[in-house]
């Protein structure tokens, strides 16, 4: 293994290593304006969507503000994009670290078939979350 390579021991995870394998996609997409689509298992709940960086999910939330909505949804936008901004210019961070999913184009379905909901965007804490896959989620709805 490679110098630098190693991977983090159960005592470096912040919950005893749940996720190692979903963690370190996010660590590695996080840096990346791509993603991928993933299922996760929240509460009896099957919640779809596509995974991104924190920095890219802040812009989608930032574009979901009202444009027609006056100086409050425009100070809105320029605050989220700032913040995105910032966590660009951060280091990038550990997979240890990582403690939300940031997604789009979500859909989360209850135990029930009629139980659907879509929205733009969701973050979902990894403490809440039992298992996880991966899915055919799209970045954009289509």
């Amino acid at each position: 293994m490679a110098e630098g390579m190693r991977p983090p021991s159960v005592d470096e995870w912040d919950d005893g290593g749940r996720f190692p394998v979903l963690r370190g996609m996010l660590e590695n997409f996080a840096r990346v304006d791509d993603g991928f689509g993933v299922a996760l298992y929240v509460d009896g709940k099957v919640i779809t969507g596509h995974a991104v960086g924190r920095s890219a999910w802040l812009r989608a939330l930032a574009g979901q503000t009202e444009h027609g909505n006056g100086a409050i949804s425009a100070a809105v936008r320029v605050a989220l994009r700032d913040v995105a901004s910032g966590y660009e210019d951060e280091a990038p961070v550990h997979a240890t670290q990582i403690q939300h999913v940031h997604l789009v184009n979500v859909t989360v379905q209850g135990p029930v078939e009629t139980e659907v909901v879509r929205m733009p965007q969701l973050e979902v804490a990894l403490a809440r979350v039992s298992g996880w896959s991966l899915s055919n989620t799209p970045r954009h709805p289509g």
